[in-house]
């Protein structure tokens, strides 16, 4: 109860220091026999962190006064031959345990309690992991004095299936031996080595899907895999904290503290020596890409994609990686591509198995078996891979109706909770005959407060929930769509009466400092990405109350804009990168289709081959690009690169929209009400006019909804017009960048260097995207043009457009009006050119200019 009371408040923390060294004079004196002792210890692991942040000099204190005591009682780890097989007896004890139960008991569970002095001795290990956290070289080096490295891999061998002890025996080796700081000493490399040999055996243990007692049953004896009793009861481990089944604690050991502890010994960047150091490593990455394959659970894939990033970045790893995906096509080893090779990918039936059997019933949690080729417990290959197509789409089917019922059902909630406190009051005053009444402000007030960086007081899981809660108290006032309000189009992006009052609700109760102080403070891309979410439902319509809330918040500091920049720079260019590799891809093959025309079956072969891995290697490219329809916030793709973007641009749009100049000028020059600098200033419309000379140069299809998001972004930063917005994009070649992308991309009638950088554009079926975005460019080029006339400007124009290009686009435009106008069947130039303008002008309905012939007017 005292570690529970000072978790997280400074205040008592503070007042905690002063006596803490009786409570490690009361644990000294509490005997082993008890769990009260392990209970105490507990306490100096609260007591060492503050929002687990690691404070230094209790670090230091705990580990002082601990290894200063005398009495054994004190120090419990086991660390000394005679200790290690006193140890050993112990986990032999409790096997025995379970052995006379399991052959006795007529119950479905077997409860086998842990020694009060192991339990003493697991939690010892947590607080010396907490001690040793955060690179605390002092704490550090008292720590593996008091169990060195050998002693800790006998430890750990002999630990079987103890799994909360050895989760507690890892944490401790991370943070005491791994993440240090000082490099790790070539004497500990060979016991790191020895260590990661038995966590490769652990892999192999937990892939082959093992119920409780054949858990046990393997570590009694290794060498039998599938020995031991498989159906009977279930093994619960009840100890200190709670009970839980051998099977779940080792899910969560592997999940949770395996994973970490692979990721920080592969940062190491140990030498690989010799071939058992090679086949460990080799069979260790090529089990981490099965799991990500099979497990349901977002958090590890994410965790073990980035442990494949580490390992592309180190030279020895990825050439081992590289190896094993040449051997075997089907090995997913890249962060977010989908398996691909001579044969066929993954379906997402296959992939994703591990969640389909749960959906239809089975035990809850996570799986990695394919239930289609392996029963539960069953015997049988873990990779083998079944012929019962029907049977896979039914499975797959039945997680889709599974899944979407479920996103639906949670949608629903937000929705109703969001109507629930907007129609606050009228409930309260009913219920309460007037005497008692809420009101919608002071929910969203708490929430707000609950959720703001100054007195933070929700998990960074919790954060997106709350700002999600925020968002649809706005979007449930559209009555035309319930999507997010970052996807509204046409009409439903009409605000209603209803939206505007609840935006200026939320506005009144802080929401928009709630927006820009999350993102300036960095807490995460799911934090960031709601919170961006949030901010353009409040500014949807671009309403001046919110805008000018914002405003407020920006002229004291720019941090948030220079996070939000940031961002968009890192995001924007990794999409474009990919668009480049993409485009030059798709280039090399255009080239060897040219190559192979004409040529004999035998002299195509070599040519075939390359064209073959060029096409696998483009359809690895276009899954990055596509959102994981199981995985909506896999923050390491393209896919969600792109919608940031899109996310931030929409967002910077909104400020200025209905021709805000204040923000216009701010966005380019961040100063306080004074006019004096704010410090680090960004000019968004020069980047964005940078932004776009890139993407004209890079663009495909792919790309293009972030094209547009962009020319519209850039559109709202002129109008009204903002002439130092004018100048700034000009001077930023916004002009140049403009008559590239006209020239660079064909549509129907308009074949200027075609597919040049290899992008897809060039496909018939893109002409309709192609032709949208052109639109897009006149008006920009118009929104230049806007006010007074600027000698600068109109010299600029004239220079640098193309005016034979912009007959072309205009005879373009009408050729397709008249073409659909007349409903033409001939729309050859010869023909269109002899039409009579009366004959147009007899066509023309009351809403025949309200299309793309405007273009033409523009």
């Amino acid at each position: 109860l005292t570690g529970e009371i000072l978790r997280d408040d400074l205040s008592l923390f503070q007042k905690g220091y002063s006596d803490f060294k009786e409570k490690v004079d009361a644990i000294e004196i509490t005997p082993l026999s008890t769990y009260l002792k392990a209970t105490q210890l507990h306490y100096l692991s609260v007591f060492m962190q503050y929002r687990d942040d690691p404070i230094i000099e209790n670090q230091i204190a705990v580990i002082t006064e601990i290894t200063q005591k005398e009495n054994k009682n004190t120090v419990y780890l086991y660390n000394t031959e005679e200790e290690i097989i006193e140890f050993s007896n112990i986990v032999n004890d409790i096997g025995n345990m379970i052995d006379s139960q399991i052959n006795s008991t007529d119950s479905s569970n077997v409860e086998i309690e842990i020694p009060p002095q192991l339990a003493y001795s697991t939690e010892l290990l947590n607080v010396m992991a907490v001690a040793t956290r955060g690179k605390n070289a002092i704490t550090e080096v008292m720590c593996q004095s008091l169990l060195p490295g050998p002693e800790f891999v006998k430890l750990y061998r002999e630990a079987k299936f103890l799994y909360n002890y050895k989760t507690a025996l890892v944490e401790y080796f991370i943070d005491a031996y791994l993440d240090i700081e000082k490099d790790v000493p070539p004497s500990l490399q060979e016991d790191i080595w020895e260590f990661v040999e038995m966590l490769n055996a652990e892999f192999e243990l937990f892939m082959t899907r093992l119920t409780d007692i054949a858990v046990y049953s393997y570590h009694k004896n290794p060498n039998d895999l599938n020995g031991g009793q498989r159906n009977g009861p279930k093994i619960i481990l009840k100890g200190l904290f709670g009970k839980q089944s051998i099977r779940d604690l080792q899910e969560d050991y592997v999940l949770k503290t395996l994973l970490n502890c692979i990721e920080n010994i592969f940062q190491l960047r140990m030498v690989i020596k010799d071939s058992r150091d090679e086949t460990i490593v080799r069979s260790i990455i090529e089990k981490l890409a099965r799991m990500r394959a099979f497990t349901s659970k977002k958090e590890y894939k994410q965790k073990i994609g980035h442990i494949m990033e580490i390992i592309k970045k180190n030279p020895q790893l990825r050439q081992i990686r590289d190896d094993l995906m040449e051997q075997n096509s089907e090995l997913n080893m890249d962060v977010g591509i989908p398996s691909l090779g001579k044969s066929k990918s993954k379906s997402r039936s296959q992939v994703n198995s591990g969640k389909k059997f749960d959906a239809l019933g089975s035990k809850a949690g996570v799986h990695f078996a394919d239930p289609l080729t392996q029963s539960q417990g069953g015997k049988g290959s873990f990779f083998h891979q079944g012929n019962s197509v029907a049977l896979k789409m039914a499975f797959h089917l039945n997680e889709l109706k599974l899944m979407q019922a479920f996103d639906e059902a949670a949608e629903k909630e937000f929705e109703d909770l969001a109507r629930s406190i907007i129609g606050l009051k009228e409930k309260s005053e009913a219920g309460f005959g007037g005497a008692c009444t809420l009101e919608s402000v002071d929910v969203i007030g708490a929430i707000v407060d609950l959720t703001d960086m100054d007195g933070l007081q929700l998990t960074l899981d919790q954060i997106p929930v709350a700002l999600k809660v925020l968002r649809k108290i706005i979007e449930v006032e559209n009555d035309k769509t319930m999507k997010p309000a970052a996807e509204w189009t046409g009409e439903e992006d009409d605000p209603t009466p209803e939206i505007i009052r609840n935006q200026n609700l939320l506005a009144s109760c802080d929401a928009c400092d709630l927006v820009a102080n999350l993102i300036r403070a960095e807490k995460g891309d799911a934090v960031t990405y709601e919170a961006l979410l949030l901010g353009i439902a409040l500014l949807i319509g671009g309403n001046y109350v919110v805008q000018m809330k914002f405003y407020e918040f920006m002229i004291k500091d720019n941090k948030f804009l220079n996070v939000l920049a940031e961002t968009l720079k890192t995001h924007f260019f990794k999409v474009m990168d990919h668009a480049e590799e993409y485009n030059e891809v798709r280039k090399q093959i255009n080239s060897l289709v040219s190559k192979t025309e004409g040529l004999d079956e035998e002299s195509n072969d070599g040519l075939l081959e390359e064209m073959e891995e060029l096409k696998q290697y483009k359809a690895r490219l276009d899954e990055r690009t596509m959102p994981d329809e199981d995985d909506d916030t896999d923050f390491t793709s393209i896919a969600y690169s792109t919608t940031i973007c899109i996310r931030i641009l929409r967002f910077l749009q909104l400020l200025c929209e209905n021709h805000n100049l204040k923000l216009q000028d701010h966005l380019r020059e961040q100063n306080n009400r004074d006019g004096v600098s704010l410090g680090k200033n960004f000019d968004f419309p020069t980047f964005c006019s940078n932004m776009f000379g890139i993407f004209a140069k890079h663009a495909n299809s792919t790309t293009m909804k972030l094209g547009g998001q962009l020319i519209d972004t850039l559109i709202e930063l002129l109008q009204g017009p903002c002439q130092g917005n004018q100048k700034a994009m000009i001077t930023a070649k916004i002009i140049d960048h403009c008559r590239d992308f006209l020239s660079g991309y064909r549509d129907a009638g308009f074949e200027p260097e075609v597919g040049a950088n290899g992008s897809d554009l060039d496909d018939d079926d893109q002409s309709e995207e192609i032709n949208e975005t052109k639109q897009q460019i006149v008006t920009l080029l118009v929104a230049l043009l806007e006010g007074i006339p600027d000698h600068l400007v109109i010299t600029k124009m004239s220079q640098s457009l193309d005016l034979d290009l912009m007959e072309e686009r205009m005879y373009f435009v009408y050729k397709n009006f008249v073409s659909d106008l007349l409903r033409l069947r001939n729309t050859s130039d010869d023909y269109i050119a002899n039409i009579e303008i009366s004959s147009v002008n007899n066509s023309l309905k009351r809403d025949s200019l309200d299309g793309a012939i405007l273009e033409g007017f523009d």
